[in-house]
């Protein structure tokens, strides 16, 4: 567990952090989001141990590690790896030489060294790229790179700060992936420092937003999304895309993502049901809609269907027969 106890910190008269209080529970990932200049660089750089706060106190695991110097600080810091949104790699290493630098700096043995950088490189799936030039990685690879990196030392605690925000959006969700599979692995506590609510919503199971150098807002995911309590918090959820737009960007190629129009005869069908029954299909509900134009009842509903290509075109052509207009939606 990680825990902030009033906690501040102030930079020649411009108040950072305001005496934050936090509590990070183990074994979970936990975002921080906030917009540029809400503190959130100043809060990992505090939590991580790089700068003491002006007041308050940082507990890891029920020890205060704020107050600590010397060895005992070295020793503590490597309980933790960072992880940032431009890698900071060497250039003038290769995969295995950026990896194996950590274990390099704590006296590790050249056997020790050679066996954990590869089944570090195995982890994060580059295997077959440990002699590569470091310019030579595409971004997600380099980012794959760092991760292996800082998990070299066995941390109990993994910083991401804005780890995803040079990369493209496939490859983000991929390193998200990536992410919470090694949460789940080797049981570590994961802080994701982001502006990016996409990012707190597929990845995190906890997070707190912070403005103005303060903790407005805390709670699960599914609470700040479904009830946020503060203008910031629903500002951060309404740049979310919908439903739509994520399963046009993770639909499986067996899929069609499709919009439906219906009018007062198939909205009192069961439309949806009989199509799964005749086509073997598994059917995602993504929106839906009914409103009433005068005394008629206009239905709208977009669907995942996944299945068969054979399955997916008869299924259509079924609707239509039916008076259904069919939308399919283009992927991206």
């Amino acid at each position: 567990m990680i825990a902030l106890k009033n906690v501040s910190k102030n930079y020649d008269g411009f108040q950072a952090l305001d005496s934050v209080s936090l509590e990070i529970p183990p074994n979970v990932v936990y975002g921080i989001i906030g917009k540029s200049g809400a503190g959130k660089s100043t809060l990992v750089r505090l939590t991580s141990l790089l700068e003491k706060p002006d007041e308050g106190e940082i507990y890891f695991d029920d020890r205060r590690v704020d107050n600590l110097k010397g060895d005992d600080l070295l020793k503590c810091r490597r309980q933790f790896g960072m992880i940032f949104q431009h890698f900071n790699l060497f250039s003038s290493r290769d995969v295995f030489g950026n990896v194996a630098y950590p274990l390099e700096i704590a006296g590790e043995s050249k056997e020790t060294i050679k066996d954990r950088v590869f089944e570090l490189l195995e982890l994060v799936g580059l295997a077959d790229k440990a002699t590569r030039p470091i310019s030579k990685l595409s971004g997600g690879q380099k980012q794959r790179a760092a991760i292996a990196r800082a998990l070299a030392n066995r941390p109990k605690f993994l910083f991401c700060d804005e780890a995803t925000s040079a990369l493209d959006p496939q490859t983000t969700a991929s390193i998200l992936k990536l992410i919470t599979d090694i949460r789940d692995k080797a049981g570590l506590t994961v802080v994701m420092i982001t502006h990016q609510m996409n990012v707190v919503r597929d990845a995190c199971d906890y997070v707190s937003v912070i403005d103005g150098g303060k903790v407005i807002e805390s709670g699960t995911v599914k609470d700040l999304i479904g009830f946020p309590k503060t203008q910031i918090a629903r500002d951060f959820v309404s740049t979310l895309g919908s439903s739509e737009e994520k399963a046009l960007k993770t639909a499986p190629s067996n899929s069609i993502v499709c919009r439906l129009h219906f009018g007062n005869d198939a909205a009192a069908k069961p439309v949806i049901s009989q199509l799964i029954r005749d086509y073997r299909l598994d059917a995602n509900i993504l929106s839906g809609a009914i409103r009433l134009v005068g005394e008629q009842s206009l239905g709208e509903l977009t669907l995942e269907l996944i299945g068969s290509a054979d399955d997916l075109a008869a299924a259509v052509r079924k609707l239509r027969s039916q008076g259904i207009a069919v939308e399919e939606l283009p992927r991206d």
